[in-house]
């Protein structure tokens, strides 16, 4: 974890992001200014806890080189921080490890294509299993036979063999990759139609599996 968010206490998190995972409900709280004031944060206090995420962010992004990644998924080569707008934050505690179902060989083999390893190798985080089939074909290539319009994010711990769901949405949300810039920190890239106007929001999505710390930034192409 990087030593920054060491000095965001669970307590602020909590005063500030008044919200909990907005994709179980559809719903999404915005924590605006008389709620700031009421739970004691002033609008200077905000600023500077906005200012010091997205600082430990960035480096997070660039100086761990996920920007490569990111650049390759969003197909482009100029990636620049400026292209990310912080939206979101939020602290979830609701989030609990349960016993997770084993995950042998041939799961790991047939749905390698939604399974992204932490750099240690302690957590498999699944960005689109849910729901889906795979099949072999005669000649043994794999192939997609059935999915889930719902798209389900999990995470694998793979030490203590259990699992926890980081978020559930529905069929307006797409999850097109992940990549971890650190051992705790896991990046996400995909699109999310919250007005059904067939023109989503491209979001990445940056998630503290430990802290469980969530931070959501648009992307817009300059």
């Amino acid at each position: 974890m990087l030593p920054l968010f060491k000095n965001i206490t669970a307590t602020a998190l909590v005063m500030f992001a008044l919200f909990t995972m907005s994709c179980n409900n559809g719903k999404e709280q915005k924590a605006n200014a008389d709620s700031l004031a009421a739970n004691g944060l002033q609008e200077d206090d905000s600023l500077q806890m906005t200012h010091d995420i997205d600082s430990a962010d960035y480096a997070s992004i660039f100086k761990n080189k996920t920007n490569i990644w990111a650049g390759a998924v969003l197909d482009n080569n100029n990636l620049k921080w400026a292209d990310f707008r912080l939206d979101d934050f939020w602290k979830d505690d609701s989030i609990k490890e349960v016993p997770g179902k084993v995950l042998d060989k041939r799961f790991l083999d047939d749905y390698a294509i939604f399974l992204t390893w932490s750099p240690d190798s302690t957590y498999i985080l699944d960005r689109g299993s849910y729901g889906v089939m795979m099949a072999r074909d005669k000649k043994g290539q794999l192939y997609r036979e059935g999915g889930d319009a719902d798209t389900k994010v999990q995470l694998y711990n793979v030490n203590t063999k259990t699992s926890a769901k980081l978020f559930f949405c529905g069929p307006g949300t797409s999850i097109w990759d992940a990549h971890w810039p650190d051992g705790e920190q896991v990046a996400l890239l995909g699109a999310v139609d919250t007005s059904n106007n067939h023109h989503p929001d491209t979001l990445l999505w940056l998630i503290n599996v430990k802290d469980r710390f969530f931070r959501k930034y648009k992307y817009s192409k300059q």
